[in-house]
């Protein structure tokens, strides 16, 4: 769906990376869920759990997969909104 609306609105580059920050902030909550099961799962008492195998297709920052996912913007992009919206929130605004 993402990728539908994405296409049907235009949006250049800088534009993209704002949004690929969203998909960031969602992809990264995903990451830290997976982190606390797996320390869970490999604490003394639960070695006998069978722990969650990720591919490597999956591995890696998730800037880098955001930017991948929303297309027509790079994970530098994605890097510099960050930044942007961390120290001049009314610029974000602006390319919005």
């Amino acid at each position: 769906m993402l990728s539908l609306n994405l296409a049907r609105r235009h949006l250049n580059s800088s534009q993209c990376a704002f949004v690929a920050l969203e998909v960031e902030r969602v992809l990264a909550e995903e990451a830290k869920e997976r982190q606390a099961l797996n320390a869970i799962i490999n604490q003394p008492q639960n070695k006998s759990l069978n722990p969650e195998k990720i591919p490597d297709s999956e591995k890696g920052e998730s800037r880098d997969k955001a930017a991948t996912i929303v297309g027509n913007t790079n994970a530098r992009y994605v890097q510099d909104a960050k930044k942007i919206e961390r120290e001049a929130p009314e610029v974000k605004e602006l390319v919005m």
